[in-house]
């Protein structure tokens, strides 16, 4: 929440939700985009009707080991990375219509 609040993103209101709630409202998606790799994906739940998968893996900041700072600094990294590949994405999709 620190690294994204650098960011200008107030995450601390949000609430966790349960992964299958859209599927359970309804709701289908073109694209899935999981944050390990396609390795660990695959333990990953299954959802109906996406059409493409991407696989983005990032180090995994709860494992992440340091001083506080030496911890932020990684998890900036991690966070401008994400960041970076979103970017793309948007420009891939928007490319495609």
């Amino acid at each position: 929440m620190r690294a994204l609040r650098e960011d200008g993103i107030d995450i601390s209101a949000n609430k966790t939700k349960d992964v299958f709630d859209p599927w359970r409202a309804g709701r289908a998606f073109r694209y899935l985009v999981t944050v390990c790799s396609r390795e660990a994906a695959e333990k990953c739940p299954i959802f109906p009707g996406v059409a493409e998968r991407f696989y983005w893996p990032f180090p995994d900041p709860s494992t992440f080991a340091g001083s506080d700072e030496e911890i932020m600094a990684q998890v900036r990294k991690v966070r401008d990375e994400i960041k970076e590949r979103a970017k793309e994405f948007v420009d891939l999709v928007v490319e495609r219509g």
